[in-house]
């Protein structure tokens, strides 16, 4: 089995177990600046190294742009977990400064109820890895970039000249190039639609250390008909934040195979591990965490 650790304060311990649920929270209100906006520099920087022209590559800058406005019809929820599950630095950031848990998911679990999910034909999220490395990144998004570029050499963005009176072009003709463009274009927004699942998947370097996994769901903010997906809302300490709950229904796998608590936490293990059997939570291991930090 493997194991992915979600990093939280005393109070969300609770929670999760009390009500036997995870939320997932916005990330365009996480704390990292770059958040889904590292795919439009890296298309920049396959661009350069491809040679593409001026034209084209406004071209190019004018699609993927088109995904830094996606928040407006996305909310964007995630789950954030680590690959290591007593790292000082995630006990800093994300357990109230060593006070909180690091709680040991079962990522086969965690896939279990994804696709059980979507079987149902409920709200869906999927578990992704994050990518630090710009070459492993760059390799990632080559797919897509590759499509565009296909797109734009066969000159299917060329916008169709303006009819003018020495205009030799018959109705229909310019009537085609017209429908030509406007096919082209859609299948422009297609492809670069492709980039949505990585937008939040890609971080710099500088984050490396978390070795990063995430639940991510997306929810419509504003659909056909005008329609929209509902969530809930959450205060912190200055903002609201929407978040979206998942129950951690009964499958073959147990959701959680381990609790560690915090460098500073004071909360004897028998009392983590009373509260866990409390609420059917079976086969939990329960350890201190070894930083010595205080």
């Amino acid at each position: 089995m493997t194991v992915l650790y979600h990093y939280c304060s005393i109070s969300a311990l609770i929670s999760i177990i009390e009500s036997r649920s995870i939320w997932l929270s916005s990330l365009n209100l996480s704390t990292d600046s770059s958040e889904g906006k590292l795919v439009a520099d890296i298309i920049a920087r396959i661009s350069t190294s491809v040679g593409l022209d001026q034209a084209s590559l406004k071209h190019v800058q004018n699609s993927v742009g088109y995904l830094e406005h996606i928040d407006q019809l996305f909310e964007v929820l995630g789950f954030c977990l680590s690959e290591e599950g007593d790292l000082l630095s995630q006990w800093r950031g994300y357990a109230s400064d060593a006070t909180g848990f690091s709680i040991g998911f079962s990522k086969e679990y965690l896939e279990s109820l994804a696709e059980t999910l979507e079987k149902q034909g409920q709200q869906q999220f999927g578990l992704y890895k994050v990518e630090y490395q710009p070459m492993t990144q760059e390799a990632l998004v080559s797919p897509t970039f590759q499509k565009i570029k296909q797109i734009i050499d066969g000159g299917g963005l060329k916008i169709p000249r303006v009819p003018g009176l020495l205009d030799e072009r018959s109705d229909k003709e310019i009537e085609k190039e017209r429908e030509n463009f406007e096919e082209a274009y859609k299948n422009m927004l297609t492809t670069v639609l492709e980039l949505l699942s990585k937008l939040y998947t890609l971080k710099t370097q500088s984050f490396r250390e978390e070795q990063e996994w995430r639940l991510i769901s997306r929810l419509l903010r504003k659909g056909i008909n005008g329609r929209i997906d509902p969530c809930s809302y959450r205060a912190t300490n200055n903002r609201i934040v929407p978040f979206t709950k998942f129950n951690l229904i009964k499958l073959k796998e147990e959701p959680i195979s381990e609790v560690i608590i915090g460098p500073k936490n004071l909360v004897p293990n028998y009392v983590v591990e009373k509260l866990l059997q409390q609420y059917n939570f079976n086969n939990v291991t329960v350890t201190r965490s070894r930083a010595t930090y205080r």
